[in-house]
């Protein structure tokens, strides 16, 4: 557990800091440094004091939880169980997630990439915060709503594509927005367990719902196909 401030001193930024093999890591103060890597591990990490990476966080582990700020210069990258984000987090590259357990976001916890978002594993989406790229934006697992969010991908060729099924978490229907700077391909039911609320979607090329859809209401921009 690191309980005060590392590298928070004037030039005192730590070069690439490498955890080879963890359990129950705790990050409980101020961190800055060029990079943050966890090689292997078990149990949770969390991050609970704002972190500023001039390159890359990645993760290989069990559960990461993320409850202060992260900004990292480069790519973010999560290999694990359940990653929880309760804060935002800000990169200059892209955001893969590889999730066997649930890859949750709270209302606070946005996430905004220079590059793309991808979620790969087989473990669940609950999704409350935004998220926000220049590249594209995939999720292959089914995905529930506890809060309204909004994706956009704002490249222009990007594409925003869900494979799995969307749902509310609850009886109260949640709104999503989706904005893409090309397609949205939506391939599997919406709402079919817990109806959505409004759904908006906006984008320039091919908008494709090859699922049912149960919502509130469901609206289109024309410039889409």
């Amino acid at each position: 557990t690191l309980g005060g401030i590392v590298g928070g001193a004037a030039n005192g930024a730590l070069g690439a800091v490498t955890l080879v093999s963890a359990t129950n890591v705790g990050i409980n103060a101020a961190f800055t440094a060029a990079s943050l890597t966890q090689q292997a591990g078990s149990g949770t990490t969390t991050i609970g004091g704002a972190t500023t990476l001039t390159g890359a966080l990645g993760f290989t582990g069990g559960n990461l939880v993320v409850n202060a700020a992260v900004g990292a210069g480069g790519a973010v990258s999560f290999t694990g169980s359940a990653l929880t984000v309760n804060a935002a987090v800000t990169t200059g590259g892209a955001v893969t997630v590889a999730n066997t357990g649930t890859f949750t976001t709270s209302a606070t916890g946005d996430i905004t990439a220079a590059g793309a978002f991808s979620q790969t594993g087989a473990g669940t989406n609950s999704l409350a915060g935004d998220i926000e790229t220049t590249g594209n934006i995939s999720l292959i697992s089914a995905t529930e709503l506890t809060g309204n969010i909004a994706a956009t991908a704002a490249g222009t060729n990007s594409t925003i594509s869900f494979a799995g099924t969307i749902n509310s978490s609850t009886t109260v229907a949640r709104n999503l927005t989706l904005s893409a700077g090309k397609d949205i391909l939506l391939s599997a039911a919406l709402g079919g367990t817990n109806k959505l609320g409004a759904l908006a979607l906006n984008g320039t090329g091919i908008t494709r719902l090859s699922g049912a859809v149960a919502a509130t209401s469901v609206t289109s921009d024309a410039s889409g196909t």
